[in-house]
């Protein structure tokens, strides 16, 4: 294929195609160009403003969504024409399917609560506060540095 000069023409074909949720080859082929080169036009588009895709709406999984997506599998469908169908992509798809992992998110009860830890309540010591200065606490604190012998400053 030759070089495609994208004009405005070219443009609204991709944006159009593009809203219409179509792939690259199928757009690549409307315009006449490789679909490496829509690509890289619609990242342009993208790039300095324009709305080129109409995102997918986020989905919640659900057990009956589930099971239209292994209907549809069932039914010889690949995962992306199943995608493309329920509105998700090809990734969600294989993990809604994985078997390994629950049909349905859990979630804890309403009713659990974070448990707290119990209140501490501080021993009761047979000997108050010493004052500052007393010879008994002043020597431990001291004893084996240059302060050692030394009475409290103050």
């Amino acid at each position: 294929m030759t070089p495609i000069k994208w004009d405005s023409e070219a443009d609204a074909t991709l944006i159009r195609m593009r809203a219409a949720k179509a792939p690259f080859v199928d757009i690549a082929a409307a315009i006449g160009c490789s679909y490496r080169a829509a690509e890289e036009r619609s990242w342009v588009l993208r790039r300095i403003g324009v709305d080129v895709w109409v995102g997918k709406t986020k989905r919640k999984r659900s057990p009956e969504l589930i099971a239209k997506m292994r209907d549809m599998i069932r039914q010889g469908k690949t995962q992306r024409a199943v995608a493309a169908e329920v509105g998700v992509c090809q990734w969600t798809v294989r993990e809604w399917l994985n078997p390994k992992r629950p049909s349905v998110p859990r979630t804890p009860p309403a009713s659990a609560t974070v448990p707290t830890e119990p209140e501490v309540k501080p021993v009761a010591r047979g000997v108050g506060a010493m004052p500052a200065g007393d010879p008994v606490s002043w020597g431990a604190i001291t004893a084996g540095t240059v302060l050692d012998g030394k009475g409290y400053p103050g």
